[in-house]
């Protein structure tokens, strides 16, 4: 008999502006984060790695930067639809990648836009 491995949403936050679901998940005891019923995601040990932290305090770091707007969010979409939301790193990298297609949002969790490119 086969189990499927399901991930728990241990916490969901909504942007004021109902644009933006971030939830932390766990799988048999590996945290991560990303936005609801989108791919990009990133793992609470991936984040310990980068920073001198526990994988718990790094998340909660992590989060925390994303909720207080001090982290770009993509949200790219195509035809108006939201195809992806990710945390940039890069912004100017982001929208180099962009098609004729597809229109790439760069904002803050609060809604402000992000135009330092």
């Amino acid at each position: 008999m086969a189990f499927e491995v399901v991930a728990m949403i241990v916490t969901r936050h909504t942007s004021s502006d109902g644009e933006l679901t971030l939830v932390i998940d766990e799988t048999a005891g590996d945290f991560s984060v990303g936005f609801e019923r989108m791919a990009w995601h990133t793992h609470a040990d991936s984040l310990a790695n980068l920073v001198d932290l526990t994988a718990a305090e790094a998340l909660e770091r992590y989060v925390a930067a994303i909720l207080n707007s001090q982290k770009v969010i993509a949200v790219l979409r195509r035809e108006e639809c939201i195809i992806d939301i990710w945390v940039s790193d890069d912004p100017a990298k982001d929208v180099s990648h962009v098609t004729g297609d597809e229109h790439l949002e760069l904002r803050y969790w609060d809604g402000r836009q992000f135009d330092c490119l």
